[in-house]
């Protein structure tokens, strides 16, 4: 276990490799913050999802966002959508029992793609075309217009053409079914919330280059979502995957990730960071001693 004396000396002095803490019960974020020292604070990126409300701060950075998929290359994009197939098996059947089941991944799977596409597209534009809502004509024509990728764009075509012929039985009680997983996760049945939010702008959002690029401190507080346990696993696991991409598009720049609960992130995710040769991304267990 890391105890954080043991890192103090990093956060007064910026030399090495980039922090991060990402923090689910508000403690570890409360602590390194008492480590910094005042002629670092312009170099502390704060970031939390009620930041969307909180418009008082001053210095620092505050970043309101997180752009779930962002410019990144084909081969990223492709890692990026296994996680996200990984993450909703994970999440809702950790037994391998099929619950979310073929048909489920595949609609999720070209919603990602779809989603990525998109100018500008982020998560919500992928969990409305999971979602009973879309069985709108008029909303899926609108999303289609937007999706450049041809596989995606294919694959929604044709729902939509399977939308006007009935019966309609079969893609309503599969795109209702997978539908409701995204909407639990998300919160949609109750809208606004702080979550879905989050991913619905593209910018300002946390930006992991410019923080590793500029050795700031990054300080992800997510225990305004401690009543969401999905919730916490959700944004610790998309940060954790954003900061990993991002490391690996580095030459020399180093950053390491901090966090109590190792167990709120997605396993083969950590599992991708371990086997990296170049060790360009730690993430570590942090102690409070």
């Amino acid at each position: 276990m890391i105890q954080l004396a043991n890192i103090s000396e990093e956060i007064k002095t910026g030399k090495g490799v980039g922090l991060g803490f990402l923090d689910f019960d508000g403690s570890l974020v409360a602590k390194i913050s008492s480590l910094i020292p005042q002629e670092r604070e312009q170099d502390v990126v704060h970031f939390s999802p009620e930041n969307q409300h909180d418009t008082s701060h001053t210095g620092s950075f505050h970043p309101k966002y997180i752009n779930a998929f962002g410019p990144e290359s084909y081969k990223e994009r492709c890692f990026m959508a296994e996680f996200y197939l990984r993450l909703l098996s994970w999440m809702f059947d950790q037994k391998d029992t099929g619950i979310v089941g073929p048909r489920g991944l595949k609609l999720w799977e070209n919603a990602i793609y779809a989603a990525m596409s998109m100018n500008k597209g982020n998560l919500n534009e992928a969990v409305l075309l999971n979602s009973y809502d879309i069985l709108e004509q008029e909303k899926l024509d609108s999303m289609l217009s937007l999706i450049q990728d041809k596989i995606a764009k294919k694959y929604w075509q044709e729902k939509a053409e399977e939308l006007k012929k009935p019966p309609k039985w079969f893609v309503n009680t599969t795109l209702n079914y997978i539908g409701s997983k995204l909407k639990k996760l998300f919160g949609l049945l109750k809208e606004p919330t702080l979550l879905t939010n989050l991913f619905s702008v593209y910018d300002p959002s946390l930006d992991f280059d410019w923080i590793i690029e500029n050795r700031y401190i990054l300080l992800a507080d997510l225990s305004i979502l401690k009543d969401s346990k999905e919730s916490q696993i959700l944004v610790g696991s998309i940060i954790a995957l954003q900061a990993f991409l991002s490391s690996q598009r580095q030459d020399k720049e180093k950053i390491i990730l901090y966090t109590k609960h190792l167990d709120y992130l997605e396993p083969n995710l950590l599992k991708a960071i371990e086997e990296d040769k170049e060790k360009r991304l730690l993430v570590l267990p942090a102690d409070q001693k």
